[in-house]
């Protein structure tokens, strides 16, 4: 159309993708669609749109959405399930649509001036434009290193924008008006009790990994970890293959030997518990992949280049990137994980404690804590869960800074973060806010740009995150248990030593390991970062410095996260191998 260039590249990576001949242009309405899609309910929704099944067995998962977005218009985007991001163009009103899924497993970036927008999944193709210049955004990286949530539309380079999780953005000759399509408000689900609760959610995740087992193969990769999350993946995975196909489990250990000090209610080697996972199905291989003591700062370069974000927590990086190595040696083409977990179906419901108090519920109130503290639950952690409710997160944070003021140290300029801060950035104030704070896009695009892998998350599917939102939390705690609903859910496919396992994975506990290399590496790092102008209005660079000398774990985080957003700044600009 005048004015207008619409194209893709497809990464094939369904079935259906044989017949995408995007663009797809609509002939009744003459809309144009391109998309970066995989529809976890095409069926359904090629039945609605009154499409037979051989005609929609011949359509690419595009093409079905495009249908969709033909007839409902932004309205389209509420009834779409799975991972998405596509553009739509309206012939007629001169209108272009940009839209992505509510958890952001997809990207999508726009760049906009006087008389032009141009849009691409990752900021390169956006900085690939004439007179276009990669400039790191300095709020951007100030709120990564200060841990403020990513509210906004902003990207981490400069004038580059995204378009938000869960959010459309519509393209006028007016300018780009953006909202939030999903904010879902569902009413308070009350089933008959307990097993009905544990057999929806049961349903719910199977049906979400069923989904994201389309163009596998029969050969599927997991993350396995020896927790319920990744543990109740893996396993329903193994469960829907039985006969049909093989699960490969990759589960990151400490290197061999390991004796380094471990927190308490912590487990360092979750290696013996995801195996007796896997031992549970005959269809389900178990890799090992141990600690090399390979530096994070090894990889900043690669990470820039795939993700073109700053990383934020280069030590799993390390293992994460070994994993992908194996899965794709392997053959292997999508990775299953469980990394929406505790914010869906698994729960803690520990926030049923100021929310019944709230509500007057008190004889239910007094009920719960009784069953939690009967049940291993510390009397600190209830205390301290009615108190974060009542007092809110804002309040909830500042006290707790006061209590535990390491925790909240930041390599981010002081007076940065203390501006953003006046300018209403704060933490999320529910587990809505918090899975709406999620965006793994970019991480899902690199990785299948580098490595040939598909991630896939079937807990943050929309459909299960919007049941779990309507299940009252004391449901989650059931039995006095936290997580009690997901021990229940997978009561019949994990081990009783997984499901009665209270303490919590410890990722990198090998990290002493690498921090021999990085303490060499990172003054060097840190002297880069510091020569770029501008270094100290986004971070404190003498608390960086002081860093380097503090080898312990949380000032060891605190170092990574500062060092990969400082690697960004100082190399954002330079061209990239």
């Amino acid at each position: 159309a005048p004015g207008l260039a619409m194209a893709r590249d497809l990464y094939p990576l369904l079935p259906e993708d044989r017949y995408d001949v995007g663009p797809v242009v609509d002939a009744a309405s003459g809309r144009i669609v391109i998309a970066d899609v995989r529809l976890d309910n095409r069926l359904e929704l090629a039945e609605t749109l009154g499409l037979g099944a051989a005609e929609a067995a011949g359509l690419a998962d595009a093409a079905i959405l495009a249908k969709a977005v033909a007839r409902w218009g932004e309205a389209a985007v509420n009834r779409l399930a799975g991972d998405f991001a596509f553009a739509s163009w309206d012939p007629h009103e001169r209108k272009l649509l940009l839209a992505r899924d509510a958890l952001g497993q997809r990207p999508l970036h726009y760049r906009h001036g006087p008389g032009f927008l141009a849009v691409a999944s990752m900021p390169a193709g956006l900085l690939a434009l004439p007179g276009a210049r990669a400039e790191p955004d300095a709020d951007s990286l100030v709120r990564f290193v200060g841990t403020l949530p990513w509210t906004d539309e902003r990207s981490f380079y400069r004038g580059i924008c995204r378009v938000p999780p869960g959010h459309i953005a519509v393209v006028t000759p007016a300018g780009v008006a953006l909202r939030r399509w999903w904010e879902p408000r569902p009413e308070p689900l009350r089933l008959a009790g307990p097993d009905a609760y544990r057999d929806a959610v049961r349903a719910s995740l199977e049906r979400a990994v069923a989904d994201r087992l389309r163009g596998a193969g029969g050969s599927i990769a997991t993350h396995l970890s020896g927790g319920l999350d990744s543990g109740g993946v893996t396993a329903t995975a193994a469960r829907l293959l039985v006969g049909a196909g093989r699960v490969t489990a990759f589960t990151a250990t400490p290197r061999a030997g390991f004796s380094g000090p471990v927190p308490p209610n912590r487990v360092a080697d979750e290696g013996p518990l995801a195996a007796a996972t896997a031992a549970a199905f005959d269809n389900v291989d178990h890799v090992l992949v141990p600690g090399t003591g390979r530096s994070p700062l090894a990889g900043f370069d690669r990470n820039l280049f795939l993700f073109q974000r700053p990383v934020r927590n280069p030590a799993n990086s390390v293992w994460l990137d070994a994993i992908m190595d194996a899965a794709r040696e392997r053959g292997l083409k999508v990775l299953l994980s469980g990394q929406t977990g505790n914010l869906s179906f698994s729960h803690s419901g520990l926030d049923a404690l100021p929310a019944l108090l709230a509500a007057g519920r008190v004889r239910h109130f007094l009920a719960l804590v009784s069953a939690l503290r009967r049940h291993g639950t510390a009397t600190r952690t209830v205390a301290g869960e009615i108190l974060r409710g009542l007092l809110g997160p804002a309040l909830w944070r500042a006290a707790d800074r006061i209590r535990r003021p390491r925790l909240y140290r930041t390599p981010a300029s002081p007076a940065a973060l203390a501006r953003l801060r006046v300018g209403g950035a704060g933490q999320p104030a529910s587990r809505l806010r918090g899975l709406q704070g999620l965006d793994s896009g970019n991480f899902v695009k690199g990785r299948l740009a580098g490595w040939g892998v598909d991630l896939r998350d079937p807990t943050a599917d929309r459909r299960l995150v919007e049941l779990c939102l309507a299940i009252p939390p004391e449901a989650f705690a059931a039995g006095g248990v936290p997580r009690g609903l997901a021990r229940q859910v997978l009561a019949d496919r994990l081990p009783s030593a997984v499901l009665d396992e209270r303490r919590r994975g410890l990722q990198s506990a090998d990290w002493h390991d690498g921090y021999a290399a990085v303490s060499a590496e990172a003054a060097e790092e840190l002297a880069g970062i510091a020569a770029q102008a501008g270094a100290g209005e986004v971070f404190d660079l003498e608390m960086l410095a002081r860093l380097i000398g503090e080898p312990d774990a949380a000032g060891y985080d605190m170092l990574l996260r500062g060092l990969s957003a400082g690697h960004f700044f100082r190399r954002a600009g330079q061209p990239q191998d």
